[in-house]
């Protein structure tokens, strides 16, 4: 496994714990390189709806400008 398959994994168990204190109604916000390496090496995980990205089809995901890494997790409705 090289650097960014390691980044990734990491960043995949980082949204994974995040959403852990969250039902259906949650949005999450990350770096967009962040997004990139998710997308790029566990493409299953995400699905297009219109222009929306979802994150194992039950969160919306949007990119954010904080640090690369960070992930925020908004509570919906």
């Amino acid at each position: 496994m090289n650097e960014d398959q390691l980044l990734a994994t990491a960043d995949i168990e980082s949204v994974d714990s995040a959403l852990q204190d969250y039902g259906d109604n949650a949005s999450i916000l990350v770096h967009p390189d962040m997004l990139n390496r998710m997308m790029t090496h566990f493409p299953d995980n995400f699905t297009k709806r219109g222009e929306n990205i979802w994150y194992r089809s039950t969160h919306a995901i949007s990119v954010h400008n904080a640090e690369d890494g960070a992930v925020e997790v908004i509570e919906m409705g």
